[in-house]
């Protein structure tokens, strides 16, 4: 993960990000679950390994994990419950 030095501004004179902490925000939200409705498979487009929660499924049938990158280059498919 990256990492911001201190001593290193985080925003720019106008109060825009600076690329460097850019990067470490999208990283971090990439660490978050994604909620939804239903299974994510076919349906949702992710980075491999993130999390997403099913607002509306039950005991067994609640998380998954994205464990293909790609499948036949759909980023929607690759998607295990957990």
């Amino acid at each position: 993960m990256a990492r911001i030095p201190s001593g290193i501004r985080v925003v720019d004179q106008k109060g825009l990000m600076e690329q460097h902490f850019r990067i470490f925000i999208n990283e971090i939200g990439d660490l978050l679950p994604i909620k939804g409705a239903g299974s994510p498979e076919g349906v949702v487009d992710a980075t491999q390994y993130r999390n997403y929660i099913d607002i509306t499924g039950s005991t067994g049938s609640i998380r998954y994990i994205k464990m293909e990158a790609d499948i036949g280059g759909d980023t929607t498919k690759g998607w295990i419950l957990e």
